[in-house]
């Protein structure tokens, strides 16, 4: 908090002092403005350093949070390939066992089915 202050007030006599030269009337004693109003500008200053803080900071949670979730889906494609790999690999070895008889019935089952859908 205190170093915050100390950039903040520094940027503003900086601020001041080049307004004072810009003015050719460089006085580094008195300053442009009033005292109040260079310290209410002071604090309006340290309020816009402070938001902008807890921006960076949401900023940062929120890369964090769309990190983990493009982990945790590119987790889950893996996942999801690895049982159709292995569905595809138990389908071939039940279709290796089915008779031809079985292999016509289950055919006529899932024409069946698709039908079913298609009228829904």
């Amino acid at each position: 908090m205190k170093k915050i202050i100390l950039i903040t007030a520094t940027i503003l006599t900086h601020h001041i002092l080049y307004a004072d030269v810009m003015n050719k009337t460089y006085k580094p004693y008195k300053p442009m403005y009033s005292y109040s109003y260079s310290y209410s500008r002071l604090i309006n200053l340290n309020n816009y350093s402070l938001k902008y803080l807890e921006m960076k900071k949401e900023h940062k949670k929120v890369v964090r949070l769309l990190e983990n979730a493009n982990k945790t889906i590119s987790d889950l494609e893996f996942r999801i390939q690895a049982l159709e790999k292995n569905s595809n690999y138990w389908k071939n070895k039940a279709n290796k066992r089915m008779t031809p008889n079985a292999k016509a019935k289950r055919e006529e089952a899932l024409k069946k089915m698709r039908e079913q859908l298609k009228v829904k």
